[in-house]
C-alpha cells in the first residue's frame, strides 16, 4: 500500500504508520520540489532507485511536518524503516528530515512529496517513475505465475 500526501496522513491518523502531522513550521501552505535522499533502496517501493539517490519530487501541503517522538525516530532508524529523507533544509520541520517511512512489515509506503508528479519529463521530471515500476515489478514477481 502506497500512501502520498494526505494519504500519509490517512495512514498515521489510522494507526497503520506511527507518527503524527503538525503544521508546517511557518504555519502555511507550501509547495514546490523538494530534494530527497533514498535511504532505503531495498523496498518494494525503492528498488529501482539506487542506495542514496537523490531525487527531485513536487509536494504541495499545509501539513508537511511529520512528528514521532525520539525513542520511535531512534526505531525507525534502526529497523531501516526511513526510505526517503529531505535534503533541502526541510523547511516543514519533520523529525529526522524524514519524508517517507515504512510500516514494520515493509508493505506499506507513506510519503509526503507526491512522486505521481514527477513520472514524465513534460509535467516536471521523472525521478518518481522508479517508485512505480519498482512496485509493479515486485508485485508481478511474486503474484504472476512463471509457467
Amino acid at each position: 500500500m502506497l500512501g502520498v500526501g494526505n494519504g500519509f496522513q490517512i495512514l498515521v491518523e489510522a494507526g497503520i504508520l506511527p507518527g503524527a502531522f503538525l503544521r508546517n513550521k511557518g504555519l502555511k501552505f507550501r509547495s514546490g520540489k523538494a530534494k530527497l535522499t533514498v535511504q532505503n533502496a531495498s523496498t518494494y517501493f525503492t528498488s529501482n532507485y539506487e542506495q542514496g539517490q537523490l531525487l527531485t519530487i513536487p509536494f504541495a501541503h499545509e501539513y508537511g511536518n511529520y512528528y514521532v517522538d525520539s525513542d520511535t525516530a531512534q526505531l525507525l532508524k534502526e529497523t531501516n524503516r526511513i526510505v526517503f529523507t529531505y535534503e533541502d533544509g526541510n523547511a516543514d520541520g519533520s523529525v529526522e528530515e524524514i519524508a517517507g517511512v515504512l510500516n514494520e512489515r515493509g508493505n506499506v509506503l507513506g510519503m509526503m512529496p507526491l512522486p505521481e508528479r514527477a513520472v514524465e519529463e513534460i509535467i516536471g521530471g521523472t525521478d518518481g517513475l522508479p517508485l512505480f515500476q519498482s512496485i509493479l515489478k515486485n508485485w508481478s514477481e511474486n503474484n504472476v505465475s512463471h509457467a
